[in-house]
C-alpha cells in the first residue's frame, strides 16, 4: 500500500486529490512541518530536500507534488490526455504552476500569516506578480471548463488549490 507523508499545505492536497480521484490506497503519516519534523535524520533518508509531500511505495519515494501528479496519472491511467498537442500543454501548466504560481502564492501566504516578524514590503512584493498569475490563468480559462479545454486533468489538479 502507499504511504503519503505529508502535512496541510498545498502541494499535499494536490495528491490527495489525484488520490481520492483515482481511488488508489494509500495511508496518510502526518509530517508536522511548523514543529520541524521534516528535519528528523528519519525524514532526511525519505528526502533529503526536506519538503513535503513524499509519496512511497514501500521501495521508491517520489517527491514533488506535480512529478507525483504525472506519475500517479501514468501508473492509473486517468487525468492524462490522449492527443500529443494536450499533453505537452499540460505538462506546460504543471510547469508553469510550478515555477510562477505556487512559488508567489506561498509567499503570499507565508507573509500573510506564517512569518514570524510582518513584513508589508515583502507582501506587497509578491501580491503582485500573484496577481498577474490570477489575471493570466482567467484569461485561459475564459470559454473553457478545464484549463485543458474539456476534460479535467492534473493541470486542474495542480491549479486548484
Amino acid at each position: 500500500m502507499m504511504k503519503l507523508l505529508g502535512y496541510d499545505t498545498i502541494d499535499t492536497l494536490k495528491v490527495l486529490i489525484i488520490l481520492m480521484e483515482t481511488d488508489v490506497e494509500f495511508d496518510f503519516i502526518p509530517v508536522n512541518i511548523r514543529a520541524g519534523e521534516q528535519h528528523t535524520s528519519d525524514f532526511l533518508t525519505i528526502n533529503p530536500a526536506r519538503k513535503v509531500p513524499v509519496l512511497s511505495d514501500g521501495h521508491q519515494h517520489q517527491t514533488q507534488s506535480n512529478a507525483i501528479l504525472l506519475s500517479l496519472a501514468k501508473r492509473t491511467g486517468w487525468g492524462l490526455p490522449n492527443d500529443t498537442s494536450e499533453y505537452n500543454h499540460l505538462i506546460a501548466w504543471l510547469f508553469y504552476q510550478a515555477s510562477t504560481q505556487g512559488p508567489h502564492f506561498g509567499q503570499v501566504e507565508y507573509w500573510s500569516g506564517h512569518a514570524s516578524s510582518p513584513n508589508p514590503e515583502a507582501l506587497a512584493h509578491y501580491r503582485s506578480p500573484a496577481s498577474r498569475s490570477i489575471e493570466y490563468f482567467n484569461a485561459q480559462m475564459e470559454g473553457k471548463h478545464f484549463i485543458g479545454g474539456d476534460n479535467y486533468t492534473i493541470a486542474d489538479i495542480a491549479l486548484f488549490p
